[in-house]
């Protein structure tokens, strides 16, 4: 029997196991859960048939027991920078766990946890997609019933050790002392990433609530005013090398409480202009911000405006504010001013994750658009050519991890041009960096997040067929 052993990579998996190797991305039997570090209940626990037909020791690496093909769940979780990720199993029968991690490497453990039942621990978690497999360590064990749990506390080794029979059915109800961050946002979430526009982004919204922000405060922190239960605004952010600033205005006296990705309290009282608050965070967490702003000096509720910025200057640490604007700023140019990621890709949005097959990824689309990339974007890496479109061609949403690099290229009969805006928010281009008039870039150790492509043409604003190919291969 083993404990937790890490395997290949699944691309080697594909490669070693052939028809036997688990298909990692078809639909989960038993359903998926997005968890993000300080979920509750703790554990999250659901209701699984262990075992399969596939053998688990035809995956690289000491693994065991008999699995599906199909995951049996999918868990979606968003880490922190503190907390362990463990995920376990209980039966009456000896079972075994299988878990393929974000970055496409697989874990395997038996009997790990409490008599004949797995379980693994992973001490510094990645985010992202976890496949899990349940098997049975015999082939002649059937399917027997079993409990998938999940936890970040490592006093919890299973659903059944504090005296728990069933899984439970719902996380349990907010307490009138507290926030719940788990609620939907009131004023509704936003998604943004390094370098969005227009900077800053601002969402009005009425200040206050009936819970008293001082239940947060902990030592060398001191919450102040009273807040609502369910955040105000739900930010969902894609980080970059720039800091992320939150404040809010109103003339009134508030106050600014914020859940980040790691599921540490944040509070500030008066850190803006006036009697207004600012956080600044640099570096900044990828992740979700639960953002509540507060009323200082009692529950009623006042007319504000929350600023989400990148600059400074546009949420400034001090200065007189006597009212917030009444309406945000002119929107991103339209037409042939500028490229605008915001936009849907014209072509679709593609999601990769390091190890896929087929590779390469081909998207056929026509090259080519009114704007000149070399009048549009400045502080590229490369140097800006050709003629592309307002919104992306594609989207690409890639999760990293391996030592492979990410290749983006284009083939076609026309000279043609390459613009990606990279998860970091920054801006590359290259032309004929590729066989013949094409382009091509390649991303060493390449991040994970979402990557803006534009194929344009060289010479003139005339839409031209090209094939976009997206590969970890050094050649195709």
């Amino acid at each position: 029997m083993v404990r937790a052993i890490l395997c290949a990579s699944a691309a080697a998996v594909a490669l070693s196991s052939g028809a036997l190797a688990q298909t990692w991305n078809l639909n989960p039997t038993y359903g998926s859960v997005n968890l993000r570090t300080g979920f509750l209940p703790d554990p999250y626990v659901t209701n699984v048939q262990a075992g399969g037909d596939r053998n688990a020791r035809n995956l690289p690496g000491n693994c065991r027991g008999y699995v599906a093909n199909a995951p049996d769940f999918n868990l979606n979780y968003q880490a922190g920078s503190t907390l362990p990720l463990i995920i376990g199993a209980e039966s009456s029968s000896d079972t075994t766990l299988v878990v393929n991690q974000p970055n496409g490497s697989w874990i395997c453990d038996d009997d790990g946890g409490p008599g004949l039942n797995p379980r693994m621990t992973i001490s510094n978690p990645q985010s992202g997609l976890y496949n899990i497999w349940v098997g049975t360590y015999s082939s002649t064990a059937g399917f027997p019933q079993a409990q998938l749990y999940i936890s970040e506390l490592t006093s919890v080794t299973g659903p059944n050790s504090g005296g728990m029979t069933s899984p439970p059915t719902s996380p349990p109800p907010p307490t009138a002392s507290g926030p719940n961050i788990s609620l939907p946002a009131t004023y509704g979430n936003v998604t943004l990433r390094s370098g969005f526009l227009p900077d800053p982004h601002r969402t009005n919204l009425q200040s206050g609530g009936p819970i008293n922000a001082n239940v947060l405060s902990r030592p060398g922190q001191y919450c102040n005013g009273y807040i609502a239960r369910a955040p105000d605004v739900e930010l969902r952010w894609t980080a970059g090398s720039l800091p992320l600033i939150i404040g809010a205005v109103s003339d009134r006296d508030t106050t600014l409480v914020i859940n980040g990705p790691d599921g540490t309290w944040h509070c500030n009282d008066d850190g803006g202009p006036g009697l207004n608050p600012r956080l600044r965070f640099q570096p900044s967490q990828s992740g979700v911000y639960d953002i509540y702003v507060g009323s200082y000096g009692s529950t009623n509720n006042y007319a504000a405006q929350l600023l989400i910025s990148e600059l400074d200057s546009q949420v400034p640490g001090d200065g007189p504010v006597t009212s917030p604007p009444v309406s945000p700023p002119v929107s991103p140019p339209t037409g042939g001013g500028r490229p605008d990621y915001t936009l849907p890709a014209s072509y679709g949005n593609v999601t990769l994750r390091t190890g896929f097959m087929p590779d390469p990824h081909v998207t056929n689309l026509q090259s080519g658009g009114p704007i000149s990339a070399s009048s549009a974007i400045s502080g590229a890496t490369g140097a800006c050519r050709g003629y592309i479109a307002q919104a992306p061609d594609v989207e690409l949403r890639y999760t990293g991890g391996s030592s492979l690099p990410l290749i983006i290229s284009v083939d076609s009969s026309a000279d043609t041009t390459l613009v990606v805006n990279t998860p970091d928010g920054r801006w590359h281009c290259n032309d004929d960096g590729g066989q013949g008039l094409n382009p091509s870039m390649r991303f060493d150790s390449p991040q994970s997040g979402t990557y803006d492509i534009w194929v344009g043409t060289y010479g003139s604003a005339s839409l031209r067929p090209a094939q976009l190919h997206i590969s970890e291969l050094y050649s195709q």
